[in-house]
């Protein structure tokens, strides 16, 4: 990943000025693109993090990182620790590099930590167990609008950093899913990215490693209002949300 400021460290271009063959625009918060277009815009983000590796962790939880994004990361952490149980089934559903997942664990919890990217998953074993955590974590490599799990497993559900990549068809199918594998009374964690300038709801966005490949990656900005709606129609019940910087998070009223 390029270590640009902050302001700038992540590039957003048009389609239509990107690649001349992809018949896609960003006009009026609106985001427009034939399918065949758009699915290879998801498959590139797909490689990307497959791509970016121990990047991802230099980048998001490097010391540095820790201090930049404080105010967000304490929050997460003493959240986490409100809402599991010693003894819980949690799915950390898009576990990337189990950063979250061993924040679950160190309060007791057993994690199912599911992704698509088999490099972040090996990060994510290697982390857990110079953590000493991981006999209560098991990695499963797969598609999140697939679940390999029974109806209503789950005590606790967190999703970081994962509906913001998924348009809004695959969004529908994957909240379907968590809502079959949760039980009844399960609690929910969501965070992603607010809406904020200079950003429109939907972008394309250009993500460079530090070897210079580039990839495209699919990005939607959600405003509180619209997550917290959002998941409620989807699990039918309350969730409360809340702004922290430039984040979302939304959990579940009953706890």
């Amino acid at each position: 990943m390029s270590y640009r400021p902050e302001e700038d460290r992540i590039e957003c271009r048009q389609l239509s000025i990107l690649l001349k063959d992809i018949d896609a625009k960003i006009h009026c918060n609106t985001f427009k693109a034939k399918k065949q277009d758009l699915d290879r815009i998801l498959e590139s983000t797909k490689r990307y993090y497959e791509e970016i590796g121990n990047e991802y962790d230099d980048l998001w939880y490097s010391p540095n990182a820790y201090v930049q994004y404080d105010k967000l990361y304490s929050f997460l952490q003493r959240k986490i620790s409100q809402l599991s149980s010693y003894g819980e089934l949690v799915l950390d559903a898009g576990c990337g590099t189990c950063e979250w997942s061993t924040v679950l664990m160190k309060n007791g919890a057993l994690v199912v930590g599911f992704d698509q990217s088999l490099k972040m998953l090996q990060i994510g074993r290697e982390k857990s167990i110079s953590r000493g955590f991981w006999t209560n974590l098991n990695l499963i490599r797969g598609d999140l609008k697939l679940l390999p799990y029974k109806k209503r497993m789950f005590n606790g559900v967190t999703t970081l950093f994962v509906l913001g990549h998924l348009p809004d068809d695959k969004i529908g199918i994957f909240l379907e899913e968590l809502a079959r594998v949760i039980k009844d009374e399960a609690w929910m964690l969501f965070v992603d990215t607010r809406l904020h300038e200079p950003h429109q709801r939907q972008e394309l966005l250009v993500r460079t490693l530090k070897s210079g490949k580039e990839y495209m990656v699919y990005k939607r900005y959600f405003t509180a209002l619209e997550l917290e709606t959002l998941l409620e129609k989807s699990f039918h019940c309350s969730f409360s949300a809340l702004e922290i910087d430039r984040y979302v998070i939304c959990t579940t009223n009953h706890f």
